[in-house]
């Protein structure tokens, strides 16, 4: 099934983007493990209750206090229980099958929800921003191939010979759409960080750089007879 996204683009878009937030995930889920077992450590010492034994149970069971007064034996009869708990209500879902009633165990069931939230979200917004750039790269991409496929569709129709030359330029193209790309992400980021006094100052210099790029690129543009320009 992991093979699949090699015969598909948006399966590639996937990889590409987990790949290259594979930090924050890590990040995410080192903060999933310690908030799970401390808050489900936390939550069975409140919760765990007093061993007894009562007519209803011979052989004895743990008991806490009840909502409605009184005691019932607790759900929370272990710490993976609890862990299994935490990770319910730290993703918000709740579904009501564990509850606690003491002060402190409530105490820990808010701490977890609000925790949940907050360490789900600052990795989710990073991984998105992972996939706007791996998608603006797949978009430039397909760009850069589709415009080679109609120059080599037009040299067909002009009874042009294709030579291996052509394979070299359509890589030179590449790595210079590639280049291209980098510097505009670079740009990007120092344009969000220059004030609007200096944005003209900025573009001018920017504009300047970018020339004397394409000019030491277009120097190294292989030729039709194997040959660079020069």
């Amino acid at each position: 099934m992991l093979k699949l996204s090699r015969y598909s683009s948006g399966g590639g878009l996937v990889w590409n983007t987990l790949k290259k937030s594979g930090p924050s995930l890590m990040l995410l889920t080192l903060f999933t493990i310690v908030l799970t077992f401390v808050c489900g450590a936390l939550v069975f010492y409140f919760e765990g209750g007093v061993y007894k034994v009562t007519p209803e149970h011979l052989e004895g069971a743990f008991y806490r206090p009840a909502l409605e007064g009184g005691e019932e034996v607790t759900p929370f009869t272990s710490v993976p229980v609890s862990a299994y708990w935490v990770i319910v209500t730290a993703t918000t879902v709740g579904y009501g099958d564990l509850y606690p009633t003491s002060g402190p165990g409530q105490f820990v069931a808010a701490a977890s929800a609000y925790c949940g939230i907050v360490f789900l979200s600052l990795p989710i917004a990073i991984v998105v921003k992972q996939f706007n750039i791996a998608y603006d790269t797949d978009e430039d991409e397909k760009a850069v191939e589709e415009q080679l496929r109609k120059e080599e569709i037009e040299k067909e129709k002009a009874n042009e010979r294709p030579t291996a030359v052509s394979a070299a330029e359509a890589k030179w193209k590449r790595k210079h759409v590639r280049k291209l790309m980098e510097m505009r992400g670079f740009i990007h980021e120092q344009m969000k960080q220059a004030t609007p006094l200096f944005e003209t100052m900025w573009e001018e210099f920017v504009a300047k750089h970018l020339l004397e790029r394409l000019q030491e690129y277009e120097g190294e543009r292989p030729l039709r007879d194997g040959t660079h320009s020069v």
